[in-house]
């Protein structure tokens, strides 16, 4: 039997010595844990239960609103026995019908045919904004087409065409995505929705007068079956005579013969 070297029992040795030290810091290091930690009586336990049973009954009130919302929203998405709701009709109603490239040139060509037929109309020709979108939509029409090949496929999307439209507006992306609205719009129903703009504000008129009401009941009590536009307009303007009422100009007030007529048509009187 061999004996071993005097290197092989130096190194067991160091080995043996490194082991015992490790076993002492942990010990160490265990005593001082156990030091460390306070005593944590009874009645601090208990509110840290109470506070644990507060945050998960917290945690549970959270989660119950959480799944409510969620299924608030999912009912908002679900279709029952087939009955669409109104927000989606009219998301429906907008939107662009799906047909065939070929096709989509010949819807085009005949919205833009109406539109011109609507705007060269000497009474059925909007005016002000509303003729503004008419003539945006046109362009819109016209650049779409004017970008489709022989196969139907638009070189450019919708919504490079109507921001190229909309590029002298202030608000080039606003008034681009109302384009594409409005288009959508006329595409389908023919309509294009009038504009707001400047038509909250309440203008003071002088058919909204206390006397000019009594005057105007005055004269179609009087003249019964007979009474017409020009007789109205003739003794409104008496009456604003007699009342010294002028223009903001200084001159004379008057009522026009067919403002009188349109009057007595929204009163009743037709």
């Amino acid at each position: 039997m061999t004996r071993p070297s005097k290197r092989t029992i130096i190194s067991r040795q160091a080995t043996a010595i490194h082991k015992r030290r490790r076993l002492a810091e942990a010990e160490a290091e265990a005593e001082s844990q156990q030091i460390a930690e306070p005593v944590v009586p009874d009645e601090v336990e208990n509110e840290g239960e109470v506070k644990e049973d507060d945050e998960a009954e917290e945690d549970d009130g959270d989660r119950e609103a959480m799944h409510k919302s969620l299924q608030t929203y999912i009912n908002t998405l679900q279709v029952h026995n087939g009955a669409d709701s109104d927000s989606e009709r009219q998301t429906r109603q907008q939107a662009w019908p799906r047909v065939p490239r070929s096709k989509r040139v010949e819807i085009l060509k005949a919205a833009l045919s109406d539109m011109k037929k609507l705007l060269l109309s000497a009474r059925k020709c909007p005016a002000g904004q509303d003729y503004t979108r008419h003539l945006q939509v046109k362009a819109f029409i016209c650049v779409q087409l004017a970008h489709t090949g022989l196969g139907g496929r638009c070189a450019k999307t919708r919504t490079e065409l109507s921001l190229q439209v909309a590029q002298h507006s202030l608000k080039k992306s606003y008034v681009a995505k109302g384009i594409r609205l409005h288009e959508t719009s006329w595409i389908t129903k023919r309509v294009i929705p009038e504009g707001a703009q400047g038509r909250h504000a309440k203008t003071p008129c002088m058919l909204e007068d206390e006397g000019t009401l009594m005057a105007f009941e005055e004269y179609m009590t009087g003249e019964g079956k007979l009474a017409t536009g020009p007789g109205l307009a003739n003794a409104i303007t008496e009456y604003w005579r007699s009342e010294g009422i002028t223009n903001e100009d200084g001159s004379e007030a008057k009522l026009a013969d067919r403002t009188a007529t349109e009057w007595m048509n929204r009163k009743g009187y037709k």
